[in-house]
């Protein structure tokens, strides 16, 4: 999507010499891994909405990821996507994921069938 590839040029770009991986599409915690030459490799989750507002939806898991890497974690928000044109708007955030930062609002639930009526 527009928003991956916008980060993945951008990721190029700003880490010339490093390997800029896109993981798989259910990978836990991260879309792009920055393998540097010298140094931690870096991960960056991606997110997109054609949105004016920066709004995004994001997992528990994701978010466990963030705190549990949080010197080597980023979240990149494309907001105000233009599908015609291919531009948004960026909001980086390097570090965990924190309500200091972040409106975060539980909006799924985990089930189980358990019998009876």
């Amino acid at each position: 999507d527009l928003a991956m590839q916008l980060a993945l040029e951008n990721a190029t770009r700003r880490w010339p010499d490093a390997a800029v991986e896109r993981m798989p599409h259910n990978n836990p915690g991260f879309d792009i891994a920055i393998r540097c030459p010298i140094g931690a490799t870096h991960f960056i989750e991606v997110k997109g909405t054609c949105s004016l507002e920066p709004g995004f939806f994001i997992s528990a898991g994701e978010v466990a990821y963030s705190h549990t890497n949080s010197e080597c974690y980023s979240i990149w928000i494309y907001h105000s996507m233009d599908l015609d044109s291919g531009t948004a708007e960026l909001i980086e955030h390097d570090g965990p994921v924190t309500a200091e930062h972040f409106e975060l609002h539980p909006v799924q639930f985990r089930g189980r069938y358990s019998g009876g009526r």
